[in-house]
């Protein structure tokens, strides 16, 4: 087993009790001392008397704990099981489903499935990041056969990607980082605007021969029809490799996903990619780090 690789044994070790997980989440969100996260204020003080917010900002006259204005204000379950549930999301490859996570943290399968929803909103995009390239795009469809479908749910008549929602990939060789977007159709009307906005001038691009990437600047593609895969540096091998985990996670873990929250598994799995060679320790801190700003109430979730 790698140095770097957390057991869970190490883990319930390192987490004890809510308090220690607690000192934890502290010292990584205020690493220069508390702070107040309504008015960023220093001006703080211990406050004992209330029962689950132990800060007190004396500008703002308002109590807050290392929950206040991340993904996890207004929960009601411990520090620890933020822990282990972030640690299990952020280290297994294909994810963890939430009725594993229920049985690993002791909570119901309902409770299991938002926190899972609440640590994805920290891989969230929350800005398009533009690349210098060179820059690998490809579009893959997520969602299960029509064959497969009962009768009473197959439409009359299936066309190409007809019932699966298209999802575009975006992968930078020079960070090794990946971005996912979930697009209306695989038409150049669509997918090329969708390029140009996370390129900077003079990205150099490698796609398939798909007709709609054919107007891009910088462009080059391998024509995987008549077989060509990699000439030179031309070639999407890496965001392919990237489809084919997500979609080993999504049929062997989480079993099928909605329309509705393709984003969000994309999401954490290109998050999780893009944190892959840190140790377990570091992918935790990240998680932890990444929590700040971020609200997902579950009326959201299910709207």
């Amino acid at each position: 087993m790698s140095t770097s690789a957390i057991s869970i044994l190490e883990l319930a070790r390192m987490f004890p009790d809510d308090a220690t997980a607690e000192k934890a989440f502290e010292a990584v969100r205020w690493r220069n001392g508390v702070e107040c996260p309504r008015c960023r204020s220093r001006n703080v003080r211990e406050a004992s008397s209330h029962p689950t917010m132990p800060h007190y900002c004396n500008p703002c006259r308002r109590y807050f704990s290392v929950k206040t204005g991340t993904v996890m204000e207004a929960s009601n379950l411990g520090y620890r099981v933020w822990a282990l549930a972030s640690h299990l999301l952020a280290s297994r490859p294909k994810g963890i489903a939430a009725r594993q996570l229920a049985k690993d943290l002791g909570v119901t399968e309902k409770t299991a499935w938002f926190l899972g929803h609440r640590i994805r909103e920290v891989w969230r995009e929350t800005r398009i990041a533009k690349s210098h390239g060179p820059l690998e795009v490809d579009e893959t469809f997520i969602g299960g056969k029509e064959s497969n479908k009962h009768r009473s749910k197959k439409p009359r008549r299936v066309t190409g990607w007809m019932g699966k929602t298209p999802l575009m990939g975006f992968l930078d060789r020079d960070t090794d980082t990946v971005r996912t977007e979930v697009i209306e159709s695989t038409r150049r009307r669509v997918m090329e605007p969708a390029v140009l906005r996370r390129i900077y001038a003079g990205c150099r691009i490698f796609t398939d021969e798909s007709g709609s990437y054919r107007g891009l600047p910088n462009h080059v593609a391998t024509n995987h029809s008549r077989g060509y895969y990699v000439e030179g540096e031309a070639h999407t091998n890496g965001i392919e490799s990237f489809w084919a985990l997500l979609k080993r996670g999504i049929v062997g873990t989480y079993h099928s996903i909605s329309p509705k929250h393709t984003q969000r598994y994309a999401d954490e799995f290109s998050g999780r990619h893009n944190i892959r060679g840190f140790p377990d320790r570091d992918k935790l801190k990240s998680v932890v780090f990444g929590m700040e700003g971020r609200r997902l109430t579950y009326a959201d979730l299910i709207a």
